[in-house]
């Protein structure tokens, strides 16, 4: 492979590495939002556990986002997530966990969580939808996409 194959190849398997910490990430939150979407309360640690997990999660999935556009990679489901208006979300969410404010309530993360259950289900659509891309079986269509695009520098993946 030349160097810009090389280049791609790497950028691919760095976004196929954040997915990756991202399911991580959500494997603990799964269960408190389970519990929240059948009306069950949490306790104060849990819900402090929840928020603390859903901002590092959702501010991964920008990372995830942010990697998919520098790529120039295009998938129809992806980019149908992608276009909606809550993307913009999580960049906030990604500041906000990673940028040290001096205020202790930081006035840029009031409305983050007011509707965290929405979020999330929109959230797991959007990585659901990445699953199919960044974790392909090596006979899935999608495998031979990546690698076209890797040699060829199409990044329309899930094209006919």
């Amino acid at each position: 492979m030349n160097d810009e194959q090389n280049k791609r190849l790497a950028g691919f398997l760095s976004l196929r590495q954040r997915y990756r910490w991202s399911v991580v990430l959500y494997e603990p939150l799964k269960p408190l939002i389970d519990r929240e979407n059948r009306g069950q309360p949490l306790s104060a640690r849990e819900s402090t556990h929840a928020d603390a997990l859903v901002g590092f999660w959702l501010a991964s999935l920008w990372v995830l986002t942010e990697g998919w556009q520098r790529l120039g990679l295009s998938q129809p489901t992806v980019d149908a997530c992608l276009a909606d208006s809550r993307v913009e979300l999580l960049k906030r969410f990604r500041n906000v966990v990673f940028d040290f404010e001096a205020e202790y309530l930081d006035p840029n993360a009031s409305d983050l969580h007011a509707d965290r259950c929405n979020t999330v289900a929109w959230a797991n659509g959007l990585v659901s939808s990445l699953k199919g891309v960044l974790r392909p079986r090596q006979d899935d269509k999608e495998m031979r996409d990546i690698m076209r695009w890797v040699l060829t520098g199409d990044g329309r993946l899930g094209a006919a």
